[in-house]
Formats: structure tokens, C-alpha cells, sequence
């Protein structure tokens, strides 16, 4: 599958994104209780992912995305995820995905990926760091500021 995943992915020039349950983690920390993943187990994952240049698309809801169902013997793990390669993030593209706790039809978490919503814009604090008023041209370049002359509201010329 990584073969074919990285065949793919060299043909393509483009923003891409792919989302499946890749049955695999990338890391030991990306499974709990069970057996610990080896290195060799999710190796040709991760060297895919580096080949590819994939990164994990930002995710909310649940961590683990698949539940092995068995209370004897119970497991948890991230087999299901959205990559994205770097010419999506280097575009400025966005894309947000959530995970629900695994329901009555599967043990894998169903997911909605969000590739047209923008995040809201956090506002942005005003900073004033006391260090700049020792600067010798502190006070001119303020008063040229002050005396610049700009078109708008009041509010906006303030």
C-alpha cells in the first residue's frame, strides 16, 4: 500500500489530502494497552509520510480513532487520520477535521473534514514593550506618527 501511496503521490504537483483508515499508528504513543507497536511496524508508514511530505491535518474530538471492542482485552489506537502534503499548507488552504467516539456501526470514530471553513481569526492583543520608549527616536518617530494625516473615520484616523 505505501508503495502505491508514494507512486501516487509523486505524479501529483498539486494540494492534496487524503483521509482513511490507514490501520496503522505512526509512533507508540498512538496506541494504548495491547501489544506496543516495534519500530518496524509503522516504519514504512512514517517513511512514507517523510517521502510525501504528509503532515497531519489539525483534528478535535477524539484522540484514539478505533476501539478494538473487546472488554477482555481492550485497545486503543489512531489508525484513521487526514494528511495533507506541503503544497496544501504552503497554499494557505485549510482543513479541519473532527473525530466522534466510534458509534453502534463500526469501531472505527466517524469523521467530518472541514476543508471550506475558515477558522475565526483570534484578535490580535496590543503589545507595548517599555523598551522601545528608551530608543533615542522614540519620541519623534511618535509624533510623526501622531501628525500623519489619514483618511477615514475618527476612529479609523486614530
Amino acid at each position: 500500500m505505501w508503495e502505491k501511496l508514494m507512486e501516487l503521490g509523486q505524479l501529483l504537483s498539486m494540494s492534496w489530502l487524503i483521509l482513511s483508515d490507514f490501520n496503522c499508528v505512526k509512533s507508540p504513543e498512538e496506541k494504548q494497552l495491547g501489544v506496543a507497536p516495534t519500530w518496524y511496524e509503522f516504519k514504512d508508514f512514517v517513511d512514507c509520510c517523510l517521502a510525501l511530505g504528509l503532515h497531519d491535518a489539525p483534528t478535535t474530538g477524539c484522540y484514539y480513532t478505533w476501539y478494538s471492542n473487546n472488554d477482555n482485552n481492550p485497545v486503543w489506537g489512531k489508525l484513521d487520520r487526514v494528511l495533507l502534503n506541503n503544497e496544501w499548507l504552503e497554499s494557505g488552504l485549510h482543513c479541519g477535521t473532527h473525530f466522534s467516539p466510534p458509534g453502534c456501526l463500526s469501531d472505527h470514530s466517524p469523521s467530518i473534514v472541514s476543508i471550506l471553513d475558515l477558522p475565526a481569526p483570534k484578535p490580535k492583543p496590543f503589545r507595548f514593550f517599555n523598551m522601545w520608549a528608551d530608543h533615542p527616536d522614540f519620541l519623534a518617530t511618535v509624533e510623526d506618527g501622531w501628525n500623519m494625516n489619514v483618511e477615514g473615520t475618527p476612529q479609523f484616523s486614530l
